[in-house]
């Protein structure tokens, strides 16, 4: 197979940059065809023309454009994870109103019985339901939002600090668990001797 230098494939037939350009978008939406899919489908420029099969080979590798795909990919998994994070953040905010609501719901049939709730194990039920679902959604929203603005290095740090505390937590556990063996170890030793006293 003849090799085309890289000026004369990348410029060949002289296509504009605006048009390469239009092929490159026309070729990522499609999923990053071969060259041969993209050439069935790649419009023609102003002039009516198409590059030929060899020359969207070159501009596939020589341009790049597997790697500016990535980067865009990237980019739309970022929005897509952060869109995500919205979502659950506006979830847990309702979910958090319905408990709250729920929790009214509940006070209110403990002092007036005619608003939707009549049974007391009802009122009970959601008062505690209510406060369940309330504090598990409230404050969530705001941490993972607050999660969500961090960059990389900041998340690594904060893993780091949280293994740190979970470490030092684990460590004083131990410390406690010694310290009541020693306790015990003592109160068994002055038992003895007490019995030997007797």
């Amino acid at each position: 197979m003849e090799e085309i230098p890289l000026e004369r494939g990348l410029r060949q037939d002289n296509f504009s940059d605006d048009y390469i350009e239009t092929l490159f978008q026309v070729w990522y939406r499609a999923g990053r065809p071969v060259a041969r899919k993209l050439l069935d489908s790649a419009p023609p420029d102003l002039e009516g023309r198409k590059p030929r099969l060899a020359t969207l080979k070159l501009w596939i590798d020589k341009k790049d454009w597997d790697i500016r795909a990535d980067e865009l990919d990237a980019e739309v998994m970022d929005k897509v994870n952060k869109n995500a994070i919205k979502d659950k953040i506006r979830m847990l905010e309702n979910h958090a109103k319905v408990g709250a609501r729920l929790v009214a719901k509940g006070m209110e049939f403990l002092d007036d019985s005619e608003h939707g709730i009549t049974k007391a194990a009802d009122a009970i039920r959601a008062i505690i339901q209510g406060a369940e679902l309330e504090r598990s959604s409230r404050g969530l929203p705001i941490a993972l939002g607050e999660i969500s603005r961090l960059s990389d290095e900041q998340l690594m740090k904060l893993v780091s600090d949280m293994q740190k505390q979970m470490d030092s937590a684990r460590g004083v556990s131990e410390l406690n668990t010694d310290v009541v063996d020693a306790e015990v170890q003592e109160l068994r030793e002055l038992e003895g001797r007490e019995d030997a006293d007797e």
